[in-house]
């Protein structure tokens, strides 16, 4: 009964109201989604900066068990294509090397 209820909790949805509309396989669905995406993972990501910025030499993973499951997921994901990749200025920043600064008006 207790994941049920974190999801209720999640969804902002009473419990009757989940039990009552939502199928099995839906269900599992977003079990399968929080597994990969624990609930409260940003909440720690936040933290750990937090820490990290206090002088904090530890790696994430460590530190919070959501931030792991993440990372043991993260390789699973499919690669978001780069908005305006191939443009004139992702090409310009691509092409930057050792700090050299971009001055696009030359390029022009």
């Amino acid at each position: 009964m207790l994941p049920v209820m974190e999801l209720a909790l999640a969804l902002h949805t009473p419990l009757y109201e989940l039990l009552e509309n939502m199928s099995f396989q839906e269900f599992n669905l977003w079990m399968e989604y929080f597994n990969q995406r624990p609930i409260g993972w940003r909440e720690d990501e936040r933290t750990f900066r937090l820490l990290r910025a206090a002088g904090v030499k530890s790696n994430p993973e460590a530190l919070f068990s959501s931030l792991a499951a993440m990372k043991k997921h993260e390789n699973k994901r499919t690669p978001r294509p780069v908005p305006g990749a191939g443009s004139f200025l992702h090409t310009a920043m691509m092409n930057a090397k050792g700090g050299v600064k971009l001055d696009l008006l030359e390029q022009l």
